[in-house]
Parts: C-alpha cells; sequence; structure tokens
C-alpha cells in the first residue's frame, strides 16, 4: 500500500540535503543553495496546488530544526495548516538547555498536527508545550517484511551477538566492547558481530584500537556496512541482537531484529520501552557496561528464554511493526484529519 493512497488528492515537494552519513550534519554552500531553492518550490506549490494540509517530517532538534524553521514560517504565511510527522526526539532536551527555544517550538507546533512516535515521545515531548489548537496522534513505526526469515533454532545459529547500527558513540558501541572484555572472562569463545557504516575515521580507530586493548579480536569481527541480503545474513546467524544506544528515538533495526526473532538487549531510550518488553527481550541502564556483560551471560546460558522470547519477537513484529500496518494506520489518521476538518 502507497502511503496517502487514492482517496487523496497531492503533490510534494522534496527534501534531500545530503548523499550520505558523513556529510548529513555539515553545512555547506550547496546545502544553503538547496535550502532556499526547495523554499521556493513550496511556495510556488502552495500558489499553485492550494493544498488545504502540508505533511512535513519536521526534525525536532539538532540544526535541521532551525534550517526547518524557513519552511515552517512558509507554510504558516501560506495559510495551510501543518501536520508535522516527528520521527525524533529533543524538544525536552533543547528547551532545557535553550529556555528561550519554548517559544519558538510553541509557534511552530500551535495550530497545527502533529504525529509522533509513541505515547511516551508525546507525553515528553510535546504535552509540556502546552500547545492551543493542536491535535495529536501516535503512530508506530513500520518496516518491509522480509520472505524467506530462518526459523530461531539456537542449535543451528553460527554466531552469538550481533550489533547493527552507524558506528556513532552515541549508539553505545563502546559500551558494547566494555562490556565484552567482562563476558569473555566467562564465555571466552563467544562470537560477535559488528556491522554499520564507518563514517568517522577516529571512531573506527577508537573501536579498533579497544578491540586490541580489551583482548577481543579473536571474539568480534568488525564488517563495515552492509546492506540486503548480506545484511540479512548476519541476523540469520545470531542469537541475540544487542543495541545498548545512549541516544535514540525509535530505532528500526530493533523492528529488523523483531522480524527475524533475535531477542533485544538495550536501554530505556527513547521508545524502546515501548517497544522491547520482558517477553522480547531486557532493557537495561544506559551507559551500563558490567550490567550489559551480565546479561549477555545470563540470557546466552538460557535457551528455552531465548527460545520463548523469539516466538514473541516474531509475532509482536507481524502484529505491530509491519510496513503495512504503517501505511494502513498512515492512512486512517488523515482521513480523520479530513472529517474533522469539513465536519
Amino acid at each position: 500500500m502507497d502511503i496517502f493512497d487514492g482517496s487523496f488528492k497531492k503533490d510534494y515537494v522534496e527534501l534531500k540535503f545530503s548523499t550520505n552519513l558523513e556529510t548529513l550534519s555539515q553545512i555547506s554552500f550547496k546545502k544553503i543553495v538547496r535550502t532556499f531553492k526547495i523554499g521556493f518550490n513550496l511556495i510556488k506549490k502552495c500558489v499553485e496546488f492550494r493544498p488545504h494540509f502540508i505533511y512535513f517530517t519536521i526534525s525536532p532538534a539538532n540544526n535541521t530544526f532551525y534550517r526547518d524553521l524557513l519552511y515552517v514560517f512558509i507554510i504558516k504565511v501560506m495559510g495551510v495548516r501543518p501536520v508535522y510527522h516527528l520521527h525524533g526526539k529533543g524538544i525536552a532536551d533543547n528547551i532545557t538547555k535553550y529556555g528561550f527555544l519554548l517559544k519558538i517550538y510553541r509557534w511552530v507546533f500551535n495550530n497545527a498536527t502533529i504525529i509522533h512516535l509513541s505515547d511516551g515521545l508525546l507525553a515528553s515531548e510535546i504535552t509540556p508545550l502546552k500547545l492551543t489548537n493542536t491535535k495529536t496522534y501516535t503512530l508506530q513505526n513500520g518496516i518491509k517484511k522480509v520472505k524467506g526469515t530462518s526459523l530461531f533454532n539456537i542449535e543451528e545459529k553460527e554466531d552469538d551477538i550481533l550489533f547493527l547500527s552507524n558506528l556513532f558513540p552515541s549508539k553505545g558501541i563502546f559500551v558494547l566492547l566494555e562490556a565484552l572484555q567482562l563476558v569473555i572472562k566467562k564465555r571466552p569463545l563467544i562470537k560477535v558481530n559488528i556491522v554499520g557504516d564507518t563514517v568517522n575515521a577516529d571512531i573506527l580507530q577508537g573501536v579498533n584500537d579497544r578491540i586490541a586493548s580489551y583482548g577481543l579480536k579473536e571474539n568480534v569481527i568488525v564488517h563495515g556496512l552492509k546492506t540486503g541480503a548480506e545484511k540479512n545474513a548476519f541476523f540469520e546467524s545470531s542469537k541475540i541482537f544487542v543495541h545498548p544506544t545512549l541516544n535514540d528515538a525509535f530505532p528500526l533495526v530493533i523492528l529488523e531484529a523483531l522480524q527475524y526473532g533475535l531477542p533485544v538487549i538495550s536501554t530505556y531510550e527513547g521508545a524502546i520501552p515501548e517497544i522491547i518488553d520482558q517477553n522480547t527481550g531486557i532493557l537495561l541502564p544506559k551507559n551500563e557496561p558490567r550490567m550489559l556483560a551480565d546479561t549477555i551471560v545470563k540470557m546466552l546460558d538460557n535457551t528455552p528464554q531465548l527460545m520463548r522470547m523469539s516466538t514473541n519477537c516474531r509475532s509482536q513484529f507481524s502484529e505491530y511493526y509491519s510496513l503495512d500496518r504503517f501505511d494502513r494506520d498512515l492512512n486512517v489518521i488523515f482521513e480523520t484529519i479530513l472529517e474533522e476538518a469539513y465536519v
């Protein structure tokens, strides 16, 4: 199913500023020109198409939020009601650091419709703003189903742990490595695959240095970026997915792990506590390598628990996190918005 199916008359302006992660947060003359070109196209669409609503995946924090203020200004000046779809977090932290941003956030989100990733993120990020004339909806992320995923069988798995994320410190890669130096004392033959884009040479060097200094060369392999069938093969061969993230909103990679029946070890961060429960994994406080090490060992030592969790992971993915379900629920939200607008 296509997002915004045939029942909606629609047009779009493409938002694309970077082609890779390495340049995503960098400011350049080319990006500035692109920013204003998109703004001009937005004005043109508003005049020609005359929309009642504009669906905008606004960035709620970081430098991209300030860029997006240009588009918010255009939308409001053109008299169109914005429908903001938030895929990240950071509003609460920004307001705590910079009090003046409270008024800016209120200006952005007043008289609007907001779709957020979870009830918890709505409560922590949006409710404190005390907005007026604003409707809110919750829509959990979904991903495309992969056909032919193998049934979970501990005895047939080749590897123990999978870490799959871009190699940013905020994703907990160094916490995992610190934990593994404790794990190998009890499980010296443990096998760990680290998969993800090595966008920063210094970070990659730091990862390799720790692998060497912690005595993990026989246990840990850094594979770099893998996509498609190559990436799927790591999910197929692993027993546990470990994501000790320090900063996340609603990580899609956890949904991928659920689809493959991998019990998840992660942290109380963002919407993760609304995805993972005691039936599908274990959540820990952030930045606790000793607790992480103990949890990894205990989970690997309890095969019956892993099998039960695996079954639950697959069923929860099928029920809540497929892309079909996401598309269907998003269309329902838009139908509701239109009905309420024209009652």
